[in-house]
């Protein structure tokens, strides 16, 4: 399972949005890395303004109070271990890409995270 770390500037995300956010990230991992639905692991850091510094053009991106900086940590085994693991808990694969199709690139994951989540944080 993959370890999402989520950063958050304080007073811009109450509890309603954040668990809508962490929606959308999960949706995103399930259709885009093919995780099974009960594989969840989450850290939101809710940092103090004086601790969560950026430009308002950082890397070339206009950005607002309500940035999220997204962390993922794939997880350690090949995912062909994993399916196979699976398999023999009658779990659900671990991807529905066949195995000559490459992985998806952090573009791709971010997209589909994106495409649930309005501005307001409420998955789509």
């Amino acid at each position: 399972m993959p370890l999402a770390k989520v950063h958050v500037l304080e007073g811009q995300y109450d509890n309603t949005r954040l668990g809508k956010m962490s929606e959308a990230i999960q949706s995103a991992l399930i259709e885009v890395l093919g995780v099974p639905p009960d594989d969840f692991f989450q850290i939101h850091h809710v940092l103090p303004r004086d601790r969560y510094r950026h430009t308002p053009a950082f890397l070339g991106q206009e950005y607002s109070d309500d940035m999220i900086l997204l962390e993922l940590t794939p997880p350690t085994a090949p995912l062909p271990d994993r399916r196979n693991l699976g398999q023999a808990r009658g779990q659900r694969q671990y991807s529905s890409r066949p195995p000559s199709c490459p992985p998806p690139d952090r573009a791709e994951i971010r997209q589909a995270a994106y495409t649930r989540c309005s501005a307001d944080g409420s998955p789509d």
